[in-house]
């Protein structure tokens, strides 16, 4: 898989820039998981089933979203800088 399509793209204007923005937007979000683990392991006291069961219920409801947003960006631009 040649990397030249990504080299391109990140060359338009603002596009690294919205790239790297995006990365360390997205840094809370991912160590949430962690996070709440340790929280419910260490000072509640309670067990990794029970720190599971507080993820799972936290993720749960930002599942749906996900799928909408997938489709959402059309660009036929992007569509050729990438192929």
């Amino acid at each position: 898989m040649s990397l030249a399509p990504y080299g391109r793209l990140l060359r338009r204007p603002a596009v690294l820039r919205l790239v790297l923005v995006a990365l360390v937007a997205r840094v809370p979000n991912a160590s949430l998981g962690v996070v709440v683990t340790l929280h419910v392991v260490g000072p509640l006291g309670k067990g990794y089933a029970q720190a599971g069961l507080v993820e799972a219920s936290a993720t749960k409801p930002t599942a749906p979203g996900a799928a909408a947003d997938r489709d959402r960006i059309e660009s036929p631009e992007l569509d050729r800088d990438l192929s």
